[in-house]
């Protein structure tokens, strides 16, 4: 049993150094402003880190910070929704990330999504690990050129 434990958590030290060399080779090339990184990691220890709405608000958040035309495509959502007194669906906020990475003239621009086997996998009509698939399915069906995910599990 403990060689079991012990081969997982390898498995997970692995993943996490290859999503760290990653994240720091591409920070490299952000902070010449040739692109833009997000990431999420799917934590199982937080629950509230499992869903599809807190995923889309991270990379809403992230790519805001990070670009003034990203900023504009939120504000416009913010506004939209009374300047945030009722909230977006997750379909609005997918809407929104899309229009984001549809914008004209952009860089190089990453999302790196971590632990995706740590998103809930519960039985139910929609699991949120497949809303999460469904997301990332709808990104790559874009076919934005500049666009790179890089998945683990």
């Amino acid at each position: 049993m403990w060689y079991a434990m012990l081969r997982s958590l390898s498995s997970w030290l692995l993943i996490s150094l290859i999503s760290s060399t990653i994240i720091e080779n591409i920070r490299d090339e952000c902070q010449t402003g040739l692109a833009i990184l997000t990431f999420y990691y799917f934590d199982f220890c937080h629950v509230d880190k499992q869903d599809a709405r807190n995923f889309l608000s991270s990379l809403l958040v992230q790519l805001s910070d990070q670009s003034d035309k990203f900023m504009q495509v939120l504000s416009v959502l913010h506004s939209s929704h009374r300047h945030g007194s009722r909230q977006p669906s997750e379909d609005e906020l997918l809407q929104c990330l899309k229009e984001m990475l549809e914008l004209p003239g952009q860089g190089e621009l990453y999302i790196l999504v971590d632990a995706l086997d740590e998103c809930q996998n519960l039985t139910g009509f929609l699991t949120p690990r497949q809303q999460v698939l469904d997301i990332i399915k709808q990104l790559v069906d874009l076919k934005a050129s500049h666009l790179h995910l890089c998945v683990t599990s």
